[in-house]
């Protein structure tokens, strides 16, 4: 039996304290969810990424509304900082204090887009989908001025680690970060009581960035249920089309190891680029046609197109991505 503080009614009951969202995207809503979660706890919660690095304690949540990053943190090694510089630090704290690589604090970081609530039987897990953020601009929101001692990108894995010292280097703040900068599904929380693995954590995440993908689709496909006859509205859907599939193959090639400097260029990689680091995979077919039909709708192309060649377009659209959902559960399954 667990105490409340792990249980998974407390998760439960902070839910229905908000009236059980399914969604949260307020940023001051989002961090007083996931304080309460973490104060009512006592921190005793688990924080799985998808990169299956796990933490089964939150110590605290911090939110700069200057530059939009949350701060998740499972380490707090202040108090042997202190006496180290104090030089009351005993053998043991030292040792401890050594495992974690003379860390002072380490912690996740992301711009949260929205949390996402999923409740299975009587277990909620909540969801963060991280808000795109340039590796340049995120180093700027975390690390600041202050000096890098390393950094891993891991972009296949959704994170980037950076290690770097806060401050003077001679006061012995070594943070170590592990930054999301990409725009999907990257980490969950969830309580202690029925905790599943780290597996499942990174299965839930998976299937909800590609739910995310569904569930544009289908607005669109909604929307092209109308008779549109307006040019502007006609290529406007055309676009949104295209945008839905880039989101798609680059996510595909982000979690698949396809390397294209996304840190750097998301919003400048096009789908002719795509198209071909993905054109060789089994079972995914990108015919070239389909790459014009989309910069055609993306850009004062002159060319005519009529609602009907939307449509028709947007069923080719639909059959590539589920080739490329099959393609990423084919694969998983098979790890």
């Amino acid at each position: 039996m667990y105490e409340y503080e792990m249980s998974e009614k407390l998760f439960l009951d902070i839910w229905e304290k908000y009236e059980c969202p399914e969604e949260v995207s307020d940023p001051l809503t989002i961090y007083n969810i996931l304080n309460d979660i973490i104060v009512k706890s006592k921190h005793w919660i688990v924080l799985d990424h998808y990169s299956h690095i796990n933490f089964d304690e939150v110590k605290k949540v911090e939110y700069d509304e200057t530059t939009g990053i949350f701060k998740l943190f499972w380490l707090d090694n202040n108090s042997f900082r202190e006496k180290r510089l104090r030089h009351e630090i005993d053998e043991f704290e030292m040792l401890i204090w050594q495992m974690s690589g003379y860390c002072t604090y380490e912690y996740i970081a992301l711009d949260i887009n929205k949390l996402r609530f999923v409740k299975r039987k009587n277990h909620l897990y909540v969801l963060m989908q991280a808000n795109m953020t340039s590796e340049k601009e995120m180093q700027s929101k975390v690390i600041g001025k202050n000096e890098i001692i390393c950094v891993d990108n891991c972009t296949e894995e959704l994170y980037a680690r950076y290690v770097f010292w806060e401050g003077d280097k001679e006061n012995l703040i070594k943070v170590e970060c592990i930054a999301n900068n990409l725009p999907y599904y990257v980490c969950l929380i969830q309580p202690k009581e029925g905790i599943k693995g780290t597996f499942e954590s990174k299965q839930i995440l998976l299937t909800y960035t590609l739910k995310e993908i569904d569930k544009r689709l289908k607005r669109v496909g909604v929307a092209l249920k109308e008779d549109i006859e307006d040019r502007d509205e006609i290529f406007s859907k055309g676009n949104t089309i295209r945008n839905i599939l880039e989101y798609t193959l680059k996510h595909f090639c982000v979690i698949r190891g396809i390397e294209m400097n996304i840190e750097q260029k998301y919003g400048h990689i096009d789908l002719g680029e795509l198209r071909k680091k993905i054109k060789d995979i089994p079972n995914i077919n990108i015919p070239q046609s389909l790459v014009n039909t989309a910069n055609e709708l993306s850009h004062d192309s002159g060319k005519k197109y009529n609602i009907e060649n939307v449509r028709e377009f947007y069923g080719d659209v639909c059959e590539l991505i589920k080739q490329i959902k099959d393609t990423i559960w084919t694969e998983e399954n098979d790890l």
